[in-house]
């Protein structure tokens, strides 16, 4: 029991650190592949957000791209893979609806917070 109250603590320290490494880096690769995406004012955004944003900013932007990831995944999975879809007793066409829909809502949201939220709601709705 002595053993485990002096480790955990220890653990957990170097799991901290190991996680401060990888954030470094992610950031290093952030900040290096930005200038590459300033033509594209919403990925200048999702950079801006990731780098130098607050907490509030970043989780709202990466709602949003996980949002079309997501989309971007179900109209894949429509148009790639139907017969997935009939596992699930859905139409292949209605999968690749509503994906290309989230897709188109989680863009929106990255492009304009105030006009995109009511189409992101309506998707998670």
């Amino acid at each position: 029991r002595f053993e485990v109250r002096i480790v955990w603590p220890l653990c957990l320290q170097a799991r901290a650190r190991s996680m401060e490494g990888v954030v470094a880096k992610v950031f290093e690769i952030l900040t290096i592949a930005r200038p590459h995406f300033e033509w594209l004012p919403v990925a200048d955004k999702c950079f801006a957000a990731a780098l130098s944003g607050t907490t509030e900013e970043r989780s709202s932007v990466a709602a949003a791209l996980m949002t079309v990831a997501a989309g971007a995944a179900h109209a894949l999975q429509g148009v790639a893979a139907p017969s997935t879809c009939g596992q699930m007793n859905v139409q292949p066409w209605f999968m690749t609806c509503a994906g290309l829909w989230m897709l188109g809502s989680g863009c929106a949201f990255l492009w304009n917070e105030v006009v995109g939220f009511p189409f992101i709601a309506a998707s998670m709705g």
